[in-house]
C-alpha cells in the first residue's frame, strides 16, 4: 500500500512538473506570437501538452477564463494545482 501510495506521490510531482513547463510555453506564446518551435524542442512542446490538455481542457470548459485588460487568465491550471496538491495531502496524510 505504500509503495502505491509513494508512486501517486510521485506522479502528482511529475505532473506538476510538466503543468509548470506548460505554463512557461504558453507565457513564451504569448509574448512572442511568431514563436514557432523546431526540431527536439517541437517534439518536447508536443509531448508537454498531450501530457496536460486530457486535465486542463475539461476544466476550461467549465471556469472560463476571466478578462484581465486586453488578456485572459486561464484559471483551470490555478484550479489544477490546488486539486494536485489537496490530492498530495490525502496521500501523504494515509502515509
Amino acid at each position: 500500500m505504500s509503495l502505491l501510495i509513494q508512486g501517486l506521490l510521485w506522479f502528482i510531482e511529475i505532473f506538476r512538473l510538466v503543468l509548470f513547463v506548460r505554463i512557461i510555453i504558453d507565457l513564451i506564446r504569448t509574448m512572442n506570437p511568431n514563436f514557432r518551435p523546431k526540431g527536439i524542442f517541437l517534439v518536447l512542446i508536443e509531448i508537454c501538452y498531450t501530457l496536460t490538455d486530457w486535465v486542463i481542457r475539461p476544466l476550461s470548459r467549465l471556469i472560463k477564463p476571466v478578462r484581465i485588460g486586453g488578456g485572459y487568465l486561464d484559471l483551470s491550471i490555478l484550479a489544477i494545482f490546488v486539486l494536485l496538491y489537496l490530492a498530495e495531502r490525502l496521500l501523504a496524510s494515509l502515509l
